[in-house]
C-alpha cells in the first residue's frame, strides 16, 4: 500500500495556525555519512544529511570557516522548484493563516533577522536548518536589522541597516528602507483585524507600541513577560514592505495583495504569476547581501527561480525523473524506495517530518477519555512497533513526544530509556492490560469515536484505518472521517470536530507549549494551570535565557507523559532527492523562523554538469 504524504509544503499546511518560537548548550555538529540501502527499507542516522558529492576537477574556494573549502559557485542559470499548492496570497495581513503559508516571503520581502547560513550543513554544521518553529539566537544573523537590543524587560530594539533599497518598481522606485517601513509593517502585522499575529497576540500579548524613533531605529513596548514571544514573532516571522508601496485603487486599494504590487528587498523580484500553475522570480540585481561563506560574492546566484504547482505526488516524481524539476522534499520512504532504484544518479538523504502529528481528544466534555485509564489503555493498545516496522517500513522514530529527537533540540528531549518504568509502560503494547484498565473505567464494552483526519493526507488516512484495527482488541470502534483540508482547518481551528482529530502536536516548538494551554493548536482544549505557569516562566526566558527556558521544558517531559492527553504513533522519516546540478543543497527546510524558501537565495546551478545530463 503506497503511503504517500506529498511535498513539505502540504506538511506545513497542516501546521494551520501556529501561535509563534534556542539552545545556549554546546552546539551540536552532525558528521555527514554516506546513506546506506538495505532489503527495501532506506536507512540513515538520525538527523544526518549526506554530504552531496563534488564534481570531479571543479575548482575549490577557502570559506570563512578555517579549513573548509566548496566548489566555486557558478552564477547564472534557473533554479525549478516544485509544490503542492499554491500560495494562499500575497498580503501577510489579508489572512488569518500563517505568513511563511500565505506569501511568498523571503524571497521577496526580508525580514529583520534569519538563520545564519554560515551556521548550517553549507557551513560548520552546528545546526540542521530543519526546523522551522525555532529561533537560534546563536546562529541568527541580521537582515533588514544590523543589530538588536533588550535594554530592560519590556523594551526591544531595532537597528536598521544602512544601505538596502527596495527593487527598483514603481512606485517604490528602489529608495532606501528605513525604520518607518519597518514601523509600517509590524503595525500591519498586529495591527490589522484579521491578520493572523493581530488574531495570535490579543490582549496582554500585543505589543504596547510600535514607534520609529529615528530613521534607522524602531523601539517595541511590551508587557512584562511578553517580550520573549514578541522579539521572535518580530524578528523573523515578519517580513518588511514598502510603506509607499501598497495599491492606490481598485478593491485591492491599500493592500498588497495584488502580486504585481509585490516590492520588498529581498533576493528575488516577483515577474510572473499563473494562479494554481506557477511563481517565476527573477534576480534582484540591487540585493545587498553577498554569501557568508565566501565573502565578496554577491546573491543570489541563479538568474531565476521558478516555482510550479504541481498538485498530483505522481506527477512530481515524473517531473523529477525527467528533469523538469530540479528538487523534490517530502517523499516517503517505499517511493523513495522505487525512486533511488529507477533514478539512482539523483541525489538524495533523509530527515525527520519535522511536522509531528498525534490523536488529539476533546476533553473536559463527558466523554469516555476523560477517565485517565482509558486513556492509558488507548495507547497501551496502539502497536507503535507495528506502525513503525510495518506501516513505515522501519523507517520511523518510536518516540518523539513531547520533544522531536532533533540535534537543536537535544538539552531539551529525554530519551525514553531514561524515563521512568511506569511512564514506558504507558506507551509499550500491551492488550491484556489495556483490557483490564478499561473494564477499571467501566468501559468493558467499549465505545465509538470519530477521528477526523484531512483527504489532503493518503498516508494520515491509512494510519488511522491501522490504528482502528488495533483499537478493536479492546472494543474501541473508530469511525475515521476524512475532510478536505479546508473543512478539516476550519473544524481544527473552530474546535467543532466531534471526537478526536489527528493533527500537528507542536513538538518541534517546545517553548510555545501549545498542547497545554488555550490556543487554537490546542486541539483537545487542554486547559493546564501548572503548564500554564510553566509557560509564562519560558516567556520571561525565552530566547534571551535559553539554557534555564529549556532545563525548565525538559522538567516537565515525565508530568505530560502521564496525563496521555494525546496518542502519539511513531513519526516517518521523509526523503528527499535532487539533480546532481544543483548546488549548495543540504535539505534546509528553514534558515530561520518560518522562512521556508530562503535556501533557494544560496543555491546554484552547475551548468555543465547539467548539459552534460540533459544530453
Amino acid at each position: 500500500m503506497k503511503k504517500k504524504i506529498g511535498w513539505l509544503l502540504f506538511s506545513l499546511l497542516l501546521i494551520t495556525a501556529m501561535v509563534l518560537t534556542s539552545c545556549n548548550e554546546a552546539p551540536v555538529t552532525t558528521t555527514p555519512k554516506e546513506p546506506t540501502i538495505v532489503k527495501g527499507k532506506i536507512t540513515y542516522p538520525t538527523s544526518i544529511i549526506p554530504k552531496p558529492p563534488v564534481t570531479a576537477g571543479a575548482e575549490m574556494v577557502q570559506t570563512s570557516i578555517p579549513g573548509k573549502t566548496v566548489e566555486k559557485p557558478q552564477y547564472g542559470g534557473t533554479y525549478i522548484g516544485c509544490a503542492a499548492s499554491d500560495y494562499t496570497g500575497f498580503d501577510p495581513v489579508s489572512s488569518t493563516s500563517p505568513q511563511y503559508l500565505a506569501v511568498p516571503g523571503s524571497l521577496t520581502n526580508e525580514p529583520l533577522m534569519s538563520g545564519d547560513w554560515s551556521k548550517g550543513p553549507a557551513g560548520s554544521n552546528n545546526v540542521t536548518w530543519q526546523i522551522a518553529g525555532m529561533t537560534f539566537l546563536q546562529y541568527t544573523a541580521g537582515r533588514i536589522a544590523e543589530s538588536w537590543e533588550v535594554p530592560d524587560d519590556q523594551t526591544i530594539i531595532f537597528n536598521i541597516r544602512k544601505g538596502i533599497h527596495f527593487q527598483n518598481k514603481a512606485p517604490v522606485s528602489g529608495r532606501e528602507c528605513d525604520a518607518y517601513d519597518v514601523e509600517f509593517s509590524l503595525k500591519r502585522n498586529f495591527e490589522t483585524a484579521g491578520a493572523y499575529l493581530y488574531s495570535t497576540y490579543r490582549g496582554a500579548d500585543a505589543p504596547l507600541s510600535i514607534k520609529a524613533t529615528s530613521q534607522w531605529t524602531v523601539e517595541i513596548k511590551t508587557n512584562v513577560g511578553k517580550q520573549g514571544p514578541l522579539f521572535i514573532a518580530m524578528q523573523g516571522f515578519c517580513n518588511i514592505f514598502p510603506r509607499d508601496g501598497a495599491a492606490t485603487e481598485g478593491s485591492n486599494k491599500g493592500t498588497f495583495r495584488d502580486w504585481k504590487t509585490s516590492c520588498g528587498t529581498g533576493p528575488f523580484i516577483l515577474a510572473d504569476y499563473v494562479p494554481n500553475s506557477s511563481c517565476t522570480y527573477v534576480k534582484n540585481p540591487d540585493f545587498w547581501m553577498t554569501d557568508p561563506l565566501i565573502p565578496g560574492n554577491k546573491l543570489p546566484y541563479v538568474d531565476k527561480y521558478l516555482r510550479l504547482i504541481i498538485p498530483d505526488e505522481s506527477m512530481r516524481v515524473t517531473a523529477l525523473k525527467t528533469g523538469k524539476i530540479d528538487a523534490y522534499q517530502g517523499i516517503t520512504w517505499d517511493v523513495a524506495e522505487a525512486l533511488h532504484k529507477t533514478n539512482p544518479d539523483l541525489l538524495m538523504g533523509q530527515y525527520l517530518s519535522p511536522t509531528s502529528n498525534s490523536i488529539q481528544m476533546k476533553l473536559g466534555q463527558g466523554f469516555p477519555w476523560d477517565d485517565i485509564k482509558v486513556r492509558y489503555a488507548l495507547s497501551m493498545a496502539t502497536d507503535r512497533a507495528k506502525i513503525k516496522d510495518v506501516f513505515y517500513g522501519g523507517n520511523a522514530v518510536d518516540f518523539t513526544f513531547p520533544i522531536m529527537p532533533f540535534p537543536e533540540l537535544a538539552s531539551m528531549f529525554t530519551p525514553f530509556s531514561e524515563l521512568p518504568q511506569t511512564t514506558q509502560d504507558l506507551y509499550k503494547y500491551d492488550v491484556t492490560k489495556a483490557k483490564q484498565l478499561m473494564a477499571e473505567a467501566g468501559q468493558s464494552a467499549g465505545f465509538t469515536a470519530d477521528i477526523l483526519v484531512t483527504t489532503a493526507s493518503q498516508t494520515q488516512q491509512d494510519l488511522l484505518q491501522l490504528i482502528k484495527d488495533m483499537w478493536k482488541e479492546i472494543n474501541v470502534t473508530v469511525n475515521v472521517v476524512p475532510k478536505e483540508n479546508t473543512v478539516y482547518t476550519s473544524e481544527l481551528n473552530g474546535k467543532t470536530f466531534k471526537h478526536m482529530i489527528l493533527c500537528y502536536d507542536g513538538t518541534q516548538a517546545p517553548y510555545k507549549m501549545t498542547n497545554w494551554r488555550p490556543n487554537n493548536i490546542n486541539a483537545g482544549s487542554i486547559n493546564e494551570q501548572k503548564l500554564i505557569d510553566v509557560y509564562n516562566q519560558v516567556n520571561v526566558l525565552y530566547p534571551f535565557k535559553e539554557a534555564e527556558a529549556q532545563a525548565l521544558i525538559k522538567a516537565q517531559t515525565p508530568y505530560i507523559l502521564e496525563q496521555c492527553w494525546q496518542i502519539t504513533p511513531p513519526q516517518p522519516y521523509i526523503f528527499y532527492f535532487f539533480q546532481p546540478w544543483v548546488k549548495n543543497y543540504n535539505c534546509e527546510l528553514s534558515v530561520g523562523y518560518y522562512q521556508t524558501e530562503n535556501g533557494s537565495t544560496f543555491r546554484w546551478i552547475d551548468q555543465k554538469v547539467k548539459a552534460a545530463k540533459k544530453k
